[in-house]
């Protein structure tokens, strides 16, 4: 009678102990699933279309001391003080319903809390909510500060 040889490395399966009862298996996990975040539009839009800011930009009563220019594709608003030439602030509306804002001639920045805010859009703040926080924002020395002295 010959033994057979076990080979290397494998368990042995003789007289091994086994369970008076057969467990059951855990149930399978679900699978996960990458989460979408999907901005849809705001639920609430200022203004619907370019044509439509247009029509409520002209009969704005706050635009007293503001020189309004409507283009094709643009709308712009220049607020100017009299001894400069270029204009304090200047606010641009682009058709896609886009604003720009340039005070004297230079843009705002791009993490400008503005910008950030309202997302660079008029669907998100009306034009007369828009200057008012400008004024706002200009009367309290944001954007700038003065300074007798030059520094080079």
């Amino acid at each position: 009678m010959t033994k057979n040889k076990p080979k290397f490395g494998a368990l042995p399966k003789l007289n091994m102990p086994k369970k008076s009862h057969e467990s059951s298996k855990p149930s399978r996990r679900p699978e996960r699933s990458v989460v979408k975040f999907n901005e849809g539009p705001l639920p609430h839009s200022c203004y619907k279309g370019f044509s439509e800011l247009c029509q409520r930009v002209k009969s704005l009563k706050s635009l007293g001391d503001w020189s309004l220019k409507i283009f094709e594709d643009k709308i712009v608003l220049k607020k100017t003080v009299h001894p400069y030439v270029l204009p304090r602030l200047e606010i641009i509306m682009d058709d896609s319903l886009g604003f720009t804002v340039k005070v004297f001639g230079s843009y705002l920045p791009e993490d400008h809390p503005l910008y950030l805010d309202y997302r660079r859009t008029v669907r998100n703040i009306t034009v007369s909510n828009l200057i008012r926080q400008l004024k706002f924002v200009m009367t309290n020395n944001f954007f700038f500060t003065c300074n007798p002295t030059l520094t080079n």
